[in-house]
């Protein structure tokens, strides 16, 4: 940004933005729990590798797996919570929650004679939890 000041979000529409004008930055949303037991699901990163490392978690003698899916990677988390249950039987249940939180978008100036806007908007998040039955 050309100034020091910090640009307040606005929550009441979504901007529409030129992008010959300004440039997209989202920001990451609050941090979750990290953990040795937690995978985040994107969409950037390998579909297979994004497996192997949940199951892997359950090889190594955990008896669970959190996946977390932000946005359009709540149907691969979903997706991946499935696999892993049909992988290791009846023996795992899944435990799911939903949750909708506010992230932040920022439009930087691509010239100095524009203002940065920002805007907030909701995004849908999904908790998988995978653990061994008692």
């Amino acid at each position: 940004m050309a100034s020091g000041s910090a640009v307040k979000p606005k929550a009441d529409k979504l901007v529409r933005y030129d992008p010959s004008e300004y440039e997209l930055r989202k920001r990451l949303p609050a941090q979750m729990p990290r953990s040795p037991d937690h995978v985040y699901i994107n969409m950037r990163t390998d579909f297979q590798y994004q497996m192997l490392r949940a199951k892997e978690i359950l090889f190594k003698g955990s008896n669970e797996v959190h996946i977390h899916g932000l946005g359009a990677a709540i149907n691969r988390a979903i997706n991946i919570a499935l696999q892993i249950r049909e992988h290791f039987g009846k023996a795992y249940e899944v435990d799911t929650q939903t949750n909708t939180i506010q992230v932040v978008d920022d439009f930087e100036p691509r010239e100095e004679h524009i203002e940065p806007q920002s805007q907030t908007r909701n995004v849908s998040t999904i908790h998988i939890r995978v653990f061994k039955k008692d």
